[in-house]
């Protein structure tokens, strides 16, 4: 499922939507992070499923602050902080 909600994310920012994009891979990111706190280790997609999100707000004019803390919600949202 995180795959397919990555790639139909990647396919809305590549024809410009990232507000469409947004939400998906947040969901891409958040199921990652899931699988790390249900096994006690990092999936091996997460560190790009991460970094392809933090691009995505950059595109949609974020900075650095704001990133960081949607990031760390994600983690909260996983149960992991």
């Amino acid at each position: 499922m995180a795959i397919r909600l990555n790639n139909l994310a990647a396919l809305l920012r590549a024809t410009n939507r990232p507000g469409e994009a947004e939400p998906l891979m947040r969901r891409h990111v958040v199921i990652f992070l899931k699988f790390q706190r249900a096994t006690g280790h990092p999936h091996p997609h997460r560190d790009a499923a991460l970094a392809n999100h933090a691009g995505l707000l950059r595109d949609m004019g974020r900075d650095e602050a704001s990133i960081a803390a949607e990031q760390q919600a994600m983690h909260r949202e996983a149960g992991l902080a």
